[in-house]
């Protein structure tokens, strides 16, 4: 506590109506109890932030007290130091303690509000790395508002196109937190959030005025709790996907590596003597992310379902479908010795046809060239014993004419 607010508790202590006069001015108008954790909204008024953050969930972004438009986000305000100061000096340091604890529960029991970001690339995991730019207005809006407060949002990849609202009721996302961030001169944005814990939409809506941006309140998504007999079958389970995750990445260039390595995050530690549940729900997404952002094997990053990961709520759910993985890629290896025997019979074959065929052409033009040598034999017996008419038969020019007739019928034609 400050020496200014030690010295206001005790004036207060000796000064009955100071006290009341304090108490009435720290009120808070929602629920008419001295402020605690007091938030200072823009058009000036001050309520707690339990207070403020229920309020707010029915009138969106309104002031309680006077409906004025009110943009920011009571859960990640900064509390105002003095008020708070004062409303412990008013009501005790044990008794504050008090309603500081209770408002904490109230806040752990009132589910978050955050801005939606929408996108269609499923193959983005918890703890994988998320570089974006932003150029439509609500996302530009989206950015100016969370840069001055929370810095988190909703990143909803859509397992379908859908334009209901009330569609995206159940729906699971992953919170997004934001790393750096890069204003343009035009309103553009470049960023880069990790994408930590997920969630699930339990309400969904378009704020008026902001050109489509979408708000959410979401609940957090864990994992079913792990019976302590199934633990060492998921450590074991971890440590065969992992060993093959690791043999691929080693064929990695350095370079590929390393860029992949940033993208799905530093590897989980596990502790094979002391595995927890957490630990094991983490190693399992790193292991997915590693299998889906990057092509491992000859199977293509296509066939490994991202969003059946990310909707599954069982660790041993997700090492199993990367586990499934392998086995694919295991299979499509054994088929690879088949393929090129297969290929190289067909090879053979078509050898074989192409020296038939060659064959067969040689013998053809040897027929053709006995069938040459007959008819120049044929050729020397009539130049020998045979005489050709000077004026018969069908030269190169056509029909020899006959006789005067037919000479003179032509005259006439080209006379007339």
């Amino acid at each position: 506590m400050s020496a200014s607010a030690t010295s206001v508790s005790a004036e207060a202590q000796g000064e009955p109506n100071t006290v009341a006069a304090l108490s009435n001015i720290l009120e808070c108008s929602i629920c008419l109890q001295v402020v605690c954790q007091p938030i200072c909204v823009p058009c000036g008024h001050t309520f707690c932030r339990s207070c403020l953050v229920s309020s707010m969930k029915v009138s969106r972004k309104k002031c309680p007290s006077c409906r004025a438009v009110c943009l920011i986000d009571p859960v990640q305000s900064s509390e105002c130091r003095m008020l708070a100061d004062l409303a412990r000096a008013v009501l005790g340091v044990a008794a504050y303690t008090e309603r500081l604890e209770e408002a904490t529960r109230q806040l752990q029991e009132i589910d978050q509000t955050l801005p939606v970001f929408f996108y269609n690339d499923p193959a983005n995991l918890p703890g994988c790395l998320l570089a974006l730019h932003f150029f439509e207005p609500r996302y530009r809006l989206m950015m100016e508002r969370i840069t001055e407060a929370h810095r988190r949002f909703l990143y909803l990849p859509l397992r379908r196109h859908t334009s209901n609202t009330s569609d995206l009721i159940g729906e699971i996302g992953l919170v997004a937190e934001l790393i750096d961030s890069l204003r343009l001169p035009d309103g553009r944005w470049h960023i880069r959030a990790r994408l930590r814990r997920r969630v699930r939409v339990q309400s969904h809506w378009v704020e008026d005025g902001t050109l489509g941006l979408s708000y959410c309140t979401v609940k957090e998504v864990v994992d079913t709790p792990v019976e302590d007999g199934q633990l060492a079958g998921l450590v074991e389970a971890a440590r065969r996907v992992k060993e093959k995750v690791v043999e691929g990445l080693d064929r990695l260039d350095a370079a590929t590596r390393q860029e992949l390595t940033e993208s799905v995050g530093s590897e989980p530690g596990l502790s094979a003597s002391y595995p927890s549940v957490q630990a094991l729900e983490s190693m399992s997404f790193w292991l997915s992310s590693c299998i889906a952002s990057s092509a491992l094997g000859p199977v293509a990053p296509t066939a490994f379902d991202s969003f059946e990961v990310l909707y599954t709520q069982s660790t041993g759910s997700r090492l199993a479908a990367c586990q499934a993985y392998f086995d694919r890629m295991a299979a499509h290896q054994q088929h690879q010795p088949q393929t090129s025997r297969s290929g190289s019979s067909l090879s053979r074959l078509l050898s074989g046809v192409a020296q038939a065929l060659s064959q067969r052409q040689r013998h053809n033009i040897s027929n053709e060239g006995d069938a040459g040598d007959e008819g120049e034999e044929n050729e020397e017996e009539m130049e020998g014993g045979a005489e050709l008419p000077d004026d018969g038969g069908e030269g190169e020019g056509g029909r020899q004419p006959e006789g005067p007739g037919e000479a003179a019928g032509d005259e006439s034609m080209h006379d007339e």
